[in-house]
């Protein structure tokens, strides 16, 4: 009970430090401000016209002052009320695009695991105390991950991969990997890359000899983010060549 009454006691205090913020401060001062404007202004014009028409005294010098002094307490106090409201919409807009990139999935605009778990969870309460039927769809996308690599990210690093294969066949896999090269790239940017492919990637190994035998011939070199992923594929004669098992490339 006692941790209760000081919660709420904390919360009446935060309540009314909130409505002492700078906004509202400068509102009130404004509000002021143009009370007392109205007032001084109808007195400084009341003695204008009576003077004008010969029937009062000059006009009080202090009391044009203050209405001068009024008038530029009124515009500097309405310029910062639109600089505040300018910031409020500035930090309002950021902080719903915090929340969206942290609800919801950049690319397909779906909400993400844990913002999934929550709204489920409250449709679930919602239906439940109501005669309806609620019905839930899963969807398995193939290859998903990869699709989100590719374009579910703004700004990042791709990476290119080199395969190599032999027109002929004759290896123990479709094709190898010969390297590959990670750049940083900007939206819609391309960028090109150099990969160097150890020539022993294209040999089969002699037991009888003891050493690396590449057989002549056409071979295909591929480009792709992944080997399931291939986008571009030249094929290139290579001539047959051993090399020594001790071979290092330079």
């Amino acid at each position: 009970m006692m941790r209760r009454d000081r919660r709420s006691r904390k919360e009446e205090a935060d309540g009314v430090r909130a409505s002492l913020a700078p906004g509202s401060l400068n509102g009130a001062i404004t509000i002021v401000a143009i009370l007392l404007f109205v007032a001084l202004a109808s007195a400084a014009m009341s003695d204008a016209v009576q003077h004008y028409f010969g029937s009062g005294a000059h006009t009080d010098q202090a009391l044009a002052v203050a209405l001068l002094l009024n008038i530029a307490l009124i515009l500097v106090g309405w310029g910062h009320n639109r600089h505040l409201l300018r910031e409020v919409g500035v930090r309002t807009a950021a902080e719903e695009r915090a929340h969206q990139l942290a609800a919801k999935d950049p690319l397909t605009g779906f909400l993400n695991r844990r913002s999934l778990a929550e709204a489920g969870a409250m449709m679930f309460t919602n239906v439940a105390g109501r005669p309806k039927a609620m019905a839930l769809l899963l969807l398995d996308l193939d290859h998903f991950k990869m699709v989100n690599d590719l374009h579910g990210h703004a700004t990042g690093d791709a990476i290119g991969q080199i395969y190599v294969s032999p027109v002929a066949g004759g290896w123990e896999a479709p094709k190898r990997l010969g390297g590959f090269a990670k750049v940083a790239l900007a939206p819609g940017a391309s960028k090109s890359a150099s990969v160097t492919v150890d020539p022993r990637v294209l040999a089969t190994w002699d037991e009888a000899g003891q050493q690396w035998r590449i057989a002549g011939g056409t071979y295909r070199v591929m480009l792709g983010t992944s080997a399931a992923d291939i986008t571009q594929t030249v094929t290139v004669t290579v001539p047959a060549r051993t090399m020594p098992a001790t071979w290092r490339a330079r």
